[in-house]
């Protein structure tokens, strides 16, 4: 293992060789400027692996934070790697579990379905004839994201005062946040506490299938789930339309039923996670990534949502100036006119043209020019609901979005 003062030069090693990094007091500009500066960035967090690679992951989907040139270039950064032996990630399951997976599975496929930069997955069969996937924590990674950190965490203190805008966007609190959600990814003891809490929201509701946790063979690194197939969305052509359009209110619901009724959201809605049955039922895989909303942040993005749907500029201007809470002067009046529109451009009376993506989009890109932020938490699941639109669209294209989040949001905003 790497200790942590070698993995400081290597750290700014990559970071001064892509001109990251702060001299004189200011930020390295590279010379052919925004876009080949975005560029390097993207290489130099590939090059350092696992934490940081997540880290531009996470930036790429924060249009209140980074300009499009960053987003951009970020959302290219790929968290798929060589696996690793078998016999490596057998060692592991052993140390979990007590016993290696041929003592333990009637099968083990030592050829892996994936394998990303945190986790491998293999296919097994358990003794009583289910089908199963392991999901295994790949050595070394728990103690290497913790020494990035920490180093990331120290330099972030170092630079911040000679950095304005690292003070600006409250880079701390932007590092702190990622961790928290990094860690628990890391966790998969944490995983199958999610699973468990979807498939006792989804339990009686017909056509929702979440996979069982086999407890028996889950752990801190290992995590065992029922294995289950289907349909991606994006394969749904040749499907009946009756059909298709049940299975878009299944994953309009999935989505967003728990958020405003619970508080907690199914932060990842891509088509790789979301799988079809012939019969229309919804299956859904891969619970690493969950948000959590307190009861006021439900109530505030409510609010946000009953201020789109009645295209309210004044509201949706108050209510995100009190999400953001700036400590720095603002122009209210300018901010509402620039919300207006944003409505205008993108919210028709009906609400059934509404392109929720695009003006969240737009709301980020305001919020960013006004120096406010945004807590992350609420970045991530206005994520996952734009994930969610594009999704339904590919699914049902006569389906109105709104109609789903708008009844939720008016249910979500009555005094508790």
């Amino acid at each position: 293992m790497i200790s942590k003062s070698q993995r400081y030069r290597e750290i700014l090693g990559v970071l001064t060789r892509h001109g990251i990094g702060i001299v004189d007091d200011e930020f390295i500009k590279h010379e052919a400027g925004d876009r080949a500066r975005a560029e390097h960035l993207r290489q130099a967090l590939d090059e350092l692996g696992t934490m940081f690679i997540k880290l531009g992951q996470m930036l790429s989907t924060r249009g209140d934070l980074l300009p499009d040139a960053y987003r951009g270039e970020l959302a290219k950064l790929q968290d798929e790697v060589s696996p690793l032996p078998a016999d490596v990630i057998a060692a592991v399951i052993k140390e979990d579990l007590g016993a290696g997976p041929e003592q333990i599975f009637a099968f083990f496929d030592p050829r892996p379905l994936g394998s990303a930069s945190i986790a491998q997955v293999h296919a097994a069969r358990l003794s009583d004839g289910r089908e199963v996937v392991i999901k295994v924590r790949k050595p070394g990674v728990d103690e290497l994201v913790q020494i990035d950190l920490e180093i990331l965490s120290g330099l972030i203190d170092r630079w911040s005062p000679r950095s304005p805008v690292l003070e600006q966007y409250d880079a701390r609190g932007v590092l702190r946040e990622f961790s928290d959600v990094l860690r628990a990814e890391l966790d998969y003891s944490r995983e199958a506490a999610n699973v468990k809490f979807f498939r006792e929201v989804f339990v009686h509701e017909r056509g929702f299938t979440i996979p069982e946790v086999i407890d028996q063979y889950s752990r801190k690194r290992v995590l065992t789930e029922e294995r289950v197939e289907g349909r991606k969305p994006s394969d749904l052509a040749g499907m009946a339309k009756r059909v298709r359009a049940i299975v878009s209110r299944r994953i309009a619901r999935f989505v967003l039923e728990t958020a405003f009724e619970h508080g907690v959201f199914y932060a990842d809605p891509h088509s790789g996670n979301l799988l079809i049955q012939d019969d229309g039922s919804l299956s859904v895989i891969d619970f690493g990534k969950v948000g959590r909303l307190t009861p006021d942040a439900r109530q505030r993005a409510a609010d946000l949502f009953i201020a789109i749907a009645r295209s309210d500029a004044q509201r949706l201007a108050d209510r995100l100036i009190e999400i953001t809470a700036p400590n720095h002067p603002i122009d209210r009046n300018l901010i509402t006119r620039e919300i207006n529109r944003i409505l205008e451009q993108y919210v028709d009376v009906s609400l059934e043209n509404l392109r929720f993506g695009e003006a969240m989009s737009e709301l980020l890109q305001l919020i960013r020019t006004h120096r406010l932020r945004l807590p992350g938490t609420m970045v991530q699941f206005f994520k996952a609901l734009a994930m969610c639109e594009g999704i339904l669209q590919a699914v049902d294209p006569d389906l109105s979005f709104p109609d789903y989040w708008s009844l939720h949001a008016y249910q979500a905003s009555w005094p508790r």
